[in-house]
């Protein structure tokens, strides 16, 4: 038996079956022992039992107390005799169960036979006396005579009933001193319906509780010393018991007695002691302690006349002033007015109506906490602000949940809400198959104990909720209103205390009762602390990969439009100022732009200083305190580990903010913008898959909001790429800086401006060799570096493209570069050509031959000057103005003429406004030409020019005429020709006047023709 016991006491949780085989064992051995006929079992506090049993349901069973009830049934000739000891009834333990499990309960209490045992008042006044234990003889004769008188009275009123004996009171008046004969009654009653009976009663009497009896008893004992009466027992009440009260407060009133002593303004101490009398004594319903005018004039007044006469006057003036309530003689007063509600019938009525509840969870939801739980030891630590969502599910829909949800969170916590022990199982079992996924958010499953344990403050919280809407008669009674929204409000505060215990998340110092699993295994955690701490763990080992920055304002997901605005002028700094301290930033100013770039580039060494100059990139060297280099790193293999390809940024983006690099999204542009400037010529952005000659804060703060619509592009040059690079940079003139290597995009760059600036007519006439079309179209139309240099334009002049890891001979990116010249410059002619054609048809439609127009311009504009004497036709005269311009460059001059002939500034040409200029110019260089003929026969002349007019009529009547005008630069050369010609016609003199004149009619034009 001893080895049996032993072994019991050893293992931490045995059985109930070893346990009951133990008991009987024992009293086995005890009957053949001879030692006694049975065993009588006594167990004390079985209410502590009870309560832990009613909260813990899965760790004790009640049940066993219906075993152990049932052995004693049954232990026949070998009698067991169990015995309970509680300081209330069995089901007062299972108020807060389901109504099905307090059904159970009663099943199991009437396995026993229930004894109540109560002492007559008179018995407990022996107790009381006893322990008090008072010296009579020092007691003044007046409080001796006041215990005596007070005894009388309250024997009078009944307060001591029928049943206790008036000899043993009054032998025992003097000993319970100082305490009031009056008070005795009501104290036990009290500590009876409240209290642990005796245990509350001795508490009193002996401990140094506030208000207690002993706390009372330590005022020196004078003549005017009164006797411990109601009203001071009110303050012990309130003190100690006033919660418990505030519970079932719809059968105490207790709140209402509370607020109305508290809001009372009393003008004399004696008024608030009889409020006080009053309340303590309205706290019984019954009849036993009627607070009528005699019994609260002597309870406060005492034996003194004067003082039951105060207390009367302040029962009227209470009275009057509706502070008290008189029910009758047969009620007495009262702190509130008569209700017309049945509270606890409607509360009856409440219970028959909703018996039961069929889902707990749903009737919860709206209970639950659905914020989320942040990872706090991994944001102090790292700057990174973490959190979980926490979802809540069916058992059925978990393995769903957990494969489907999406999230801006760095993990979730799944709680499903199990209805009972099957599905407590089911959920558990669910749990241990979710694994990692693909995009590795963390999912962690909590499993609660099942919720019909919550069935009992569900139904409490529904039923308060029905009383309120179902009793119009609420609204006419503001006590009995108040007091159901006060046990409304305790029922819910009630059911979201159980909710917390069952599903507490966040409650860091009580232990939990959850299960928890991580990537299908389970977890076990003690507390709340430990979990959050557990969270953080997991944080630390996920995203092991992450910067530290502390930085609240760019350091998240969402920025505030402060700190977006901020992270732009940073951004802008980076592009402008990368190699000035602090990227310029003021010293003497804190901007939110400064904090920034101080916790995510200055001391992460993103922005550093290396041989006396300030760079972007990381730091040289294996120093990185921060840890900012593996998601440098990452962004740069994303970018780089498909040379030529465009990679979306929005790709880039994602990869980042998965672990292990958890990434937040306020931070990822400024990373970009770092490797972006430290890769500055071998990186390409496209918007909408258009190339981006430059890339700036502009880019950066649309990519910001839309960067689905950006890819980036690492250009890559190698081989034979490398020698056509280089030729390419030549012949565009590009030449190394002293911080930094010609690279592709500056090749780029050149070629896309050269064309981009380009004047219009050059980038839309179709008047060039074919080669030089191919390449303008091609760098016209490119949307990708890499392809424009190395695919297309090779391709443009035949050649194979000029591919990565392909051979090529050097010759033939040496004869391509060649051919690019050519074309090139082809295209940077075409519009001085334009230029020239124009200047030509000019000298050639006004008779100057080939000359320049430098050479003639001036003659020109004479001839425009004096036309515009005789000419008042608006477009010959419009044509005459832009002729005589001589203020305007040549160039200039020939745009403008070019202008008013094809309506279009021949920079902006196209084809056919050139076949336009030369029609028009010839149509209104005749009508210049005859305009001047007439003004000429009028008598017009130039005044720095000679004017001659030449005219020959033929024999036939055909006749032909010029007027030319020679300019004084010219006199040199025509004495010249016309000392030739002298000579020629000196020899024949009427033959050389005949030739003559049939060279000049060759050189005339008809006048019809004209």
């Amino acid at each position: 038996m001893d080895v049996a016991i032993e072994k019991a006491l050893r293992t931490s949780r045995p059985s109930d079956q070893e346990i009951l085989q133990l008991i009987q064992q024992a009293n086995a051995k005890i009957v053949q022992s001879g030692k006694g006929d049975g065993t009588l079992l006594i167990l004390d506090e079985v209410g502590k039992f009870l309560e832990f049993a009613a909260l813990n349901p899965e760790e004790q069973d009640v049940y066993f107390l219906q075993k152990l009830a049932e052995m004693a049934a049954r232990s026949g000739k070998r009698p067991l005799m169990v015995v309970c000891l509680l300081h209330q009834g069995f089901n007062a333990y299972a108020e807060q169960l389901a109504d099905a499990t307090q059904r159970e309960w009663e099943k199991i209490a009437g396995r026993f036979e229930e004894i109540l045992f109560q002492q007559p008042l008179d018995q407990v006044a022996l107790l009381v006396s006893s322990a008090l234990n008072a010296d009579v003889s020092k007691i003044p004769s007046n409080l001796k005579q006041e215990a005596e008188l007070s005894l009388a009275t309250a024997t009078e009123l009944g307060w001591y009933g029928t049943s206790s004996s008036r000899d043993t009171l009054r032998r025992l008046q003097h000993r319970l001193f100082p305490l009031d004969s009056m008070v005795l009654p009501v104290l036990v009653r009290t500590f009876q319906r409240f209290g642990q009976n005796e245990r509350s009663l001795f508490s009193f009497l002996c401990s140094h509780e506030p208000f207690g009896l002993r706390a009372f008893s330590n005022a020196p004992l004078k003549n005017d010393t009164r006797l411990y009466q109601l009203a001071d027992f009110y303050d012990y009440i309130r003190t100690n018991f006033g919660h418990r009260l505030a519970v079932a407060s719809y059968r105490t009133h207790w709140n209402v007695i509370e607020s109305v002593i508290d809001a009372r303004n009393a003008e004399e101490p004696l008024e608030l002691r009889v409020l006080k009398t009053v309340g303590v004594l309205n706290l019984f319903t019954t009849e036993e302690f009627l607070p009528t005018e005699g019994a609260l004039s002597w309870a406060v007044g005492g034996m003194s006349k004067t003082e039951q006469g105060k207390v009367r006057s302040l029962l009227k003036k209470l009275t009057k002033a509706r502070v008290l309530y008189f029910r009758g003689a047969a009620r007495g007063y009262s702190l509130w007015p008569y209700t017309s509600v049945d509270i606890e019938g409607r509360l009856e009525q409440a219970k028959r109506a909703i018996p039961k509840i069929a889902r707990i969870a749903q009737a919860i939801t709206e209970q639950l906490d659905p914020q989320p739980i942040v990872a706090r030891a991994h944001y102090i630590t790292t700057g990174n602000l973490r959190y979980f969502d926490v979802v809540y599910c069916m058992p059925s829909e978990l393995l769903h949940a957990a494969s489907s949800y999406t999230t801006q969170a760095d993990g979730v916590i799944f709680v499903p809400m199990c209805e009972s022990p099957a599905e407590h199982q089911q959920a558990k079992s669910a749990a241990q198959q979710i694994g990692e996924r693909k995009d590795r958010l963390i999912q962690l499953v909590a499993v609660p104990r099942p919720l019909s344990y919550l069935q009992q403050a569900v139904l409490d919280a529904q039923r308060w909720e029905r009383v309120q809407s179902n009793t119009p008669e609420l609204k006419d009674d503001r006590f009995a209103s108040e007091e159901v929204q006060l046990h409304l409000q305790e029922a819910r505060n009630r059911l979201q205390s159980q909710i917390q215990d069952f599903i507490g998340l966040k409650r860091v110092s009580a232990g939990s009762t959850l299960t928890w699993f991580y990537k299908g295994k389970e977890q076990s955690h003690s507390s709340g602390r430990k979990i959050l701490s557990w969270l953080s763990e997991i944080c630390d080992n996920v995203f092991n990969e992450a910067p530290t920055i502390r930085n609240e304002l760019v350091n998240r997901h969402n920025l505030s439009s402060a700190a977006a605005a901020a992270r732009m002028r940073l951004l802008e700094l980076m592009f402008a100022n990368p190699d000035a301290p602090d990227l310029g930033l003021p010293p003497d100013r804190k901007p939110p732009e400064k904090s920034m770039y101080l916790s995510v580039l200055k001391e992460t060494g993103l922005h550093h200083e290396r041989d006396g100059k300030w760079h972007i990139g990381l730091p040289e060297g294996k120093e990185d305190p921060s840890h900012i280099a593996p998601a440098i790193n990452k962004i740069w293999e994303l970018i780089s580990r498909r040379p030529d390809s465009r990679v979306p940024i929005q790709e880039v983006m994602d990869t980042l903010r998965r672990p292990p690099y958890g990434l937040r999204d306020g931070l990822f542009p400024i990373l970009l913008a770092v490797v972006t400037i430290a890769n500055e010529q071998e990186l390409a952005f496209y918007e909408n898959g258009t190339f981006l000659r430059e890339v700036g804060k502009d880019a950066f703060l649309r990519m910001t909001k839309a960067p689905e619509r950006f890819d980036i592009q690492y250009c890559k040059i190698e081989g034979v790429r490398s020698e056509l690079f280089h030729r390419l940079a030549q012949i565009l003139e590009l030449s190394k800086s002293s911080d930094r290597d010609v690279e592709l995009l500056d090749v780029v760059r050149s070629l896309c401006q050269f064309v981009a600036q380009l004047p219009a007519y050059v980038q839309n006439t179709k008047r060039l060799s074919n080669t030089a079309l191919a390449v303008r179209s091609v760098i016209l139309e490119a949307r990708e570096p890499v392809r424009m240099v190395f695919h297309d334009l090779p391709e443009a002049f035949g050649f194979k493209r000029f591919e990565i890891g392909k051979v090529a001979s050097t010759n033939e990116a040496q004869q391509f570069v060649l051919n690019l010249k050519k074309a090139l410059d082809e295209l940077k002619t075409a519009f001085l050509n334009l230029q020239e054609r124009i200047e030509r048809g000019l000298a050639k439609e006004f008779g100057y031959g080939d000359r320049p127009a430098n050479q003639y311009r001036r003659n020109l504009a004479e001839r425009a000057e004096q036309l515009l004497v005789q000419v008042t036709e608006n477009k010959l005269k419009a044509f005459a103005f832009r002729l005589m311009d001589e203020g305007l460059p040549d160039a200039d001059w020939l745009e403008s003429v070019g202008s008013f002939l094809a309506l279009r500034p021949p920079s902006k040409w196209k084809d056919e406004d050139e076949d336009t200029f030369d029609r028009e110019l010839e149509n209104l260089v005749g009508r210049f030409k005859r305009a001047e003929s007439v003004a000429f026969g009028n008598g017009g002349a130039s005044k720095a020019t000679m004017g001659i007019r030449v005219a020959i009529t033929q024999a036939d009547g055909s006749e032909r005429q010029e007027v030319i005008h020679i300019g004084t630069e010219e006199e040199k050369i025509l004495k010249q020709l016309q000392d030739q010609i002298a000579a020629v016609m000196a020899k024949n003199n009427r033959l050389g006047v005949a030739a003559a004149s049939r060279a000049i009619w060759a050189q005339l034009k008809p006048v019809e023709d004209s």
